[in-house]
């Protein structure tokens, strides 16, 4: 049974389900707002990348002893204040998620585009 819930995670449908269900679980437990859908994430995930950032939505199981697999697909309140609406949510990558979860969504935004300015090589300059 665990083989088969793992791989189902793996499908888009699967990990649609099943962080359809947390958002309802949290915004039941905050009294929050909640008006998204099953196929609303579906057709997150299916664009394949975080629109944030980028990166590719990886649905693997995490493999490395930390809480959740970095690229994995989370589900972003934009304004934390409100709930979770089709508005309101947008799915990106959960270390995305984590980093704006401590800093506000531009903070988070200067700091993934000065880390990757800083790690691009430099451009040859002619003598």
């Amino acid at each position: 049974m665990a083989q088969y819930r793992t791989k189902h995670l793996q499908t888009i449908h699967g990990r649609a389900v099943k962080m359809w269900l947390g958002a309802k679980g949290r915004a039941e437990f905050k009294h929050l707002p909640f008006d998204i859908t099953v196929d609303n994430i579906e057709q997150c995930l299916n664009l394949g990348r975080c629109p944030i950032t980028g990166i590719e939505f990886d649905l693997k199981p995490n493999q490395t002893k930390t809480k959740c697999n970095a690229y994995s697909p989370s589900i972003d309140r934009k304004d934390p204040s409100l709930g979770y609406t089709t508005a309101n949510v947008q799915v990106v990558v959960w270390i995305y998620n984590c980093l704006k979860s401590d800093f506000d969504a531009e903070t988070a935004k200067v700091f993934i585009l000065r880390t990757a300015l800083f790690m691009s090589p430099l451009p040859n300059i002619p003598d």
